[in-house]
């Protein structure tokens, strides 16, 4: 079982790391990668995919492959 709160309407956990969190590390890291961006949160590199991925979505990041399977990332508009 998790020690992570779940939302109490959605029964989702909640969390853990902020939309800014993940826009602060890709402008703190010299090169954002998908790794870089996850260890400068402290959290796994899916998690970290997955919410960039997201950011993306949401017109918030852009990204660009640099290998086979990496990207580096930044913010929008900056």
């Amino acid at each position: 079982m998790s020690d992570r709160a779940r939302n109490d309407e959605t029964k989702q956990f909640k969390q853990e790391y902020t939309d800014a969190d993940f826009l602060d590390a890709v402008r703190e890291c010299t090169v954002a990668s998908t790794t870089n961006v996850a260890d400068e949160i402290g959290c796994n590199r899916k998690t970290a995919l997955r919410r960039l991925k997201q950011l993306e979505a949401d017109d918030e990041l852009v990204s660009e492959d640099v290998g086979v399977r990496a990207k580096v990332w930044a913010v929008a508009d900056e």
